[in-house]
């Protein structure tokens, strides 16, 4: 079996998370900010307060809340959303390691 077939099997083998990690451990991902600790995955933020947090305008968080693309809610019809840390979490995770671009990595590292 050449290294290529056996870079292929172990490529299939992991999974999405276990990619993550293996190439943040190799270096070829960044990590996460540290700021993003101080988010406590119970408490609840404003649109103004994500925005404020990731310098963006509170607009732009509201179209992210509306489109789906962050998980948040309203406490009531047509009012303010509200999102939870850790749904802020979850998105910046998705919006920092794209599963697509973690499996080109991924192929490219073991490729070489």
């Amino acid at each position: 079996m050449s290294n290529e077939e056996i870079d292929a099997r172990i490529l299939k083998s992991l999974s999405a998370e276990k990619k993550k990690i293996l190439l943040t451990k190799l270096g070829l991902i960044p990590l996460l900010p540290s700021i993003i600790s101080n988010i406590n995955d119970d408490d609840i933020y404003s649109t103004k307060d994500l925005a404020e947090f990731l310098k963006i305008s509170p607009q732009h968080v509201t179209r992210l809340c509306r489109q789906g693309t962050l998980d948040a809610f309203q406490s009531v019809p047509r009012g303010k959303y509200m999102l939870f840390g850790k749904n802020i979490k979850d998105f910046l995770n998705r919006s920092y390691y794209p599963p697509k671009k973690i499996e080109k990595l991924a192929e490219k590292f073991l490729n070489e």
